[in-house]
């Protein structure tokens, strides 16, 4: 079955955009293909053509070429949020939990993440549902992951019904993350709220 970044994007494309929207500051050559597994011809290309497209900056600092968002673009935004919510952060995010999904009830990123404000230097915010399932259960592919990422993932982990009596109790925090926005990755929309 075909995903809607599939069809939209390539799989070089995503892996580039992905790695570029996760790091506003830019990457170079090098790192984008040590980070993607993409080939330096195909990197090449597929960055000229985002980069003729208007939706990169190409950017020489010292003997380096930087290539990075190009917040000016007409559809930055979107772009952003389509990478988001598709192939950046949530995609990869999901994937590290598949494989917990028949323990999770649900999983969500909320916080700047989830309300497009994040930065490079921002941690990503993570919360998961689950009965029989701790943070000592994802810590190994969590630590994997925040390496992969360059970024830190602040996990909080509940049991649904712990989750349910804190909401009912009005718990300031929890209150609050479900008030905001969120990126679902796992479980209905309204199977905890």
């Amino acid at each position: 079955m075909s995903t809607l970044s599939d069809a939209l994007f390539s799989k070089s494309i995503q892996a580039i955009l992905g790695q570029l929207f996760l790091r506003p500051e830019g990457m170079h050559l090098r790192a984008l293909m040590s980070r993607t597994g993409i080939s330096s011809a195909s990197a090449q290309r597929e960055l000229g053509k985002l980069t003729e497209a208007g939706l990169l900056l190409r950017e020489e600092v010292g003997r380096v070429l930087l290539y990075k968002p190009n917040p000016d673009s007409p559809i930055f935004s979107e772009l952003s949020a389509i990478i988001r919510k598709t192939f950046g952060v949530a995609d990869t995010i999901k994937a590290m939990l598949l494989p917990f999904s028949e323990r999770i009830e649900r999983a969500f990123l909320y916080g700047s993440v989830a309300k497009g404000l994040d930065t490079a230097a921002s941690d990503i915010d993570l919360l998961v549902l689950a009965d029989d399932l701790g943070s000592a259960d994802l810590y190994p592919e969590l630590v994997a992951l925040e390496a992969r990422l360059g970024r830190k993932i602040s996990l909080t982990v509940y049991r649904p019904a712990e989750f349910r009596k804190k909401i009912a109790a009005r718990n300031h925090f929890l209150v609050s993350v479900m008030a905001g926005p969120k990126i679902e990755l796992i479980g209905a929309q309204d199977g905890a709220q």
